[in-house]
Formats: C-alpha cells, sequence, structure tokens
C-alpha cells in the first residue's frame, strides 16, 4: 500500500469515527432524557390511585421512549383471557383490537406472553405491531400492544431496555395499588368486626 493509498483512507476511517462517536452521543442523550423523564412517570404512579391511572402514566412513559401511531393495554382477566381496556389515542381501540386478535391468530401473542421481553411483529396496514407482556414473578397482569408505522421496524436495545423497566415498574405499581385496597378494606372492616367479636 502507497502513501497515497494510506492518505486515501485515513478520511474514511476519519469519518466514519465520526459517524460513530456522534451515534454514540445521540444514544447517551437519548438515555439521558429517558432518565430525567422517570422522575416524572415515579411522580405520577406515586399519585395514581388506581390501575387505570398507573396504565395511563405507563403509556405516557413510554411514548417518550417509542415513537408509536397507536398504543394500548390488554388486562388479563380471571378466566385466562385478555381485553382491551385502554388505548391512545383512545380512537385507536377497535384497531389495537383488531390487530390484537391479529397477533393472537399468528401466534405472536402467545410467544410474547412466553418470553420475558418485546416481540416485534408484522401488523396490518404497513405497520410493525410490539408485545410484552406486563407481568411480576408472581403472575401476568396484561399485554402491551403497539403500532409503528412501516414494516420491519426495529427498536435499539438501550430502548427496548427502558421499556422492560417502564414496564416492570408499572407492574410492581399495580400490585402495591392492590395490596392497599386490600389493606384499606381489612381496616375499614376492623373495626365492625371487634364490635361483633
Amino acid at each position: 500500500m502507497s502513501q497515497h493509498d494510506d492518505q486515501a483512507a485515513f478520511p474514511f476511517f476519519q469519518q466514519e469515527r465520526i459517524s460513530y462517536l456522534e451515534e454514540s452521543n445521540r444514544r447517551y442523550v437519548a438515555i439521558l432524557e429517558m432518565l430525567a423523564s422517570s422522575g416524572d412517570f415515579q411522580a405520577d404512579l406515586a399519585r395514581a390511585s388506581d390501575p387505570s391511572a398507573i396504565y395511563r402514566a405507563t403509556l405516557a412513559q413510554i411514548r417518550r421512549l417509542i415513537p408509536f401511531s397507536s398504543l394500548g393495554v390488554l388486562i388479563s382477566q380471571e378466566d385466562g383471557s385478555f381485553e382491551l381496556t385502554i388505548a391512545e389515542p383512545g380512537a385507536a381501540q377497535q384497531l389495537l383490537q383488531a390487530e390484537a386478535d391479529r397477533q393472537i391468530m399468528s401466534g405472536s401473542f402467545a410467544w410474547a406472553l412466553n418470553r420475558n421481553q418485546a416481540v416485534l411483529s408484522s401488523a396490518a396496514d404497513d405497520q410493525t405491531a410490539l408485545l410484552q407482556v406486563v407481568s411480576t414473578q408472581s403472575r401476568i397482569l396484561g399485554m402491551l400492544i403497539g403500532l409503528l408505522p412501516g414494516q420491519g421496524i426495529t427498536i435499539e436495545a438501550p430502548a427496548l431496555n427502558a421499556l422492560s423497566i417502564v414496564l416492570y415498574t408499572c407492574a410492581y405499581a399495580l400490585e402495591s395499588v392492590t395490596l392497599r385496597g386490600m389493606l384499606r378494606e381489612q381496616m375499614d372492616t376492623l373495626e365492625l368486626r371487634v364490635e361483633e367479636r
């Protein structure tokens, strides 16, 4: 390799290095923005008094991470089925329900239930669906479904990791609200039970 070839190769490597550093910088900025917004998310969860408020706070946080065109939560029912109860925007309820049914038929829904991470799948109307279970270690509480415009969309690992953290936080906040409700009910009936004894 001649000196001329070395000089021609140097700008190429330099440009490649600059591109790499710019991309790394964008990722770090995104992580910092996510960390900054996590304080708002925690405050929203602390104010939430019912599952609906927790899910709405969770969807707002997820939208900060990933630019979904529509987003919803299918809540696990007693009989093992899932019911879409929260959708954003509200007008997307039927669209998300139809896509959830499509994902159930294709097997992607079951695949997402068995994994503890996001599953990306092709969706109707040239979109990509993201499915991820909302669960604690002891039980499945629901399933997140989100739609992204375009086929074959990929999401970077830091955003997917952040999504998992947000959904774990949501699941444990839901458990906490349930336990607080049970405790409140026990305390409300305690006086009556003491009187009866």
